[in-house]
């Protein structure tokens, strides 16, 4: 679960939602941009399904005492979350192996190798077999740069998401999230020094250099819960942004 606090509520977005933003923002990606565009079908499945392991794990939601709040993907209990992305990743290979190499890739990201954590550790080790097999039946290298670029790319997405959800809508740049404030980490051939965005109105995002073939507006689901409300119950809401 995405959470973002606000003075009077909170504002949830399901993970799998999130990852709906990503494919929209991937499905619009300018034609000549598109990296080794003969994969894209599989990179798209992989992006509107990299959160899938969430699904569960949002449907009901875990209640964080100490914070008297639902966990959010962050702060959620970590050895449970590792057993649903190595579902989720499971569960993308059905449909692409490809995909499923890119999502492990992803979730094994977020984790030090240095780590002391005996199930970080044991999740790494298995990821990276795992990778090793699906890749010797792709007749593929880890270091391909294919792989590579279609990676930065489902993280871009991923990231241009959370950029909006983890916003207040509209966020003057002092305002903003910190985690993408300076701007995206990822660079492309037509983005060598990487991309920006900027709110400049409740429902518009200007991104420098521009990505997409043409402005485009997508909808997505939100949720809002009160502080004072004990038992979980949301409000279901709609937002549209558009990207210039």
């Amino acid at each position: 679960m995405i959470i973002r606090h606000t003075p009077k509520y909170l504002e949830l977005t399901n993970q799998h939602e999130h990852a709906y933003i990503s494919y929209e923002i991937a499905q619009h990606w300018k034609t000549d941009y598109y990296p080794y565009p003969k994969r894209k079908s599989e990179v798209n499945y992989a992006i509107r399904n990299h959160d899938c392991a969430w699904i569960p794990l949002d449907k009901h939601l875990l209640w964080n005492k100490e914070k008297n709040e639902p966990y959010d993907f962050v702060s959620f209990p970590l050895h449970t979350k590792l057993n649903a992305y190595h579902n989720g990743i499971r569960e993308v290979e059905k449909e692409t192996k490809y995909g499923a190499i890119l999502c492990s890739l992803h979730y094994t990201s977020f984790l030090s190798k240095e780590s002391d954590d005996n199930g970080i550790n044991k999740f790494l080790e298995k990821e990276q077999q795992y990778r090793m097999y699906l890749l010797q039946q792709l007749n593929l290298n880890q270091t391909d740069e294919q792989i590579l670029q279609h990676l930065d790319l489902l993280q871009f997405c991923d990231d241009l998401s959370l950029y909006i959800c983890l916003n207040k809508p509209g966020a003057r740049k002092e305002e903003e999230f910190p985690w993408f404030r300076d701007g995206f980490r990822q660079k492309f051939l037509f983005a060598a020094n990487g991309m920006k965005a900027d709110w400049i109105s409740e429902d518009k995002i200007k991104l420098d250099p521009f990505p997409f073939e043409i402005p485009f507006t997508l909808s997505y689901r939100y949720s809002t819960m009160e502080y004072s409300n004990q038992n979980g119950e949301v409000s279901q809401h709609f937002r549209l942004i558009t990207f210039v």
